[in-house]
């Protein structure tokens, strides 16, 4: 099991500099949490879109505008949220000691 993991999450470059063959948990769960945020930052950033969509689409029509503010008003906390959860990630990664982790999927998954 932890070959595969190793296999998986071994690229991700965390750990002495050089030394990108044994990871440390904290580093792992920074690289996937990192990408959890990246695609929670993409769903709000999408609910934004969608309720300007709503907005235009709704013609006026007070119930269809204030759902599409709601959804705006959802999308932009859902941002902000993921920005200062990302922020406080780094926080707490840099006091264990791991710098730099990435998370672009080819560093995580090699051939993807």
């Amino acid at each position: 099991m932890f070959d595969t993991l190793q296999s998986i999450f071994g690229s991700v470059g965390a750990g002495s500099p050089g030394n990108s063959k044994y990871i440390s948990f904290a580093a792992m769960a920074g690289a996937v949490l990192n990408f959890m945020m990246a695609v929670a930052f993409a769903i709000s950033i999408l609910a934004v879109a969608y309720s300007a969509i709503m907005y235009i689409v709704s013609g006026g029509n007070p119930d269809n505008t204030k759902k599409a503010w709601n959804a705006f008003i959802y999308g932009v906390v859902g941002a902000a949220v993921s920005v200062g959860l990302f922020a406080l990630t780094r926080i707490v990664l840099s006091g264990f000691g791991v710098e730099g982790v990435r998370t672009d999927i080819n560093q995580i998954i090699p051939g993807f």
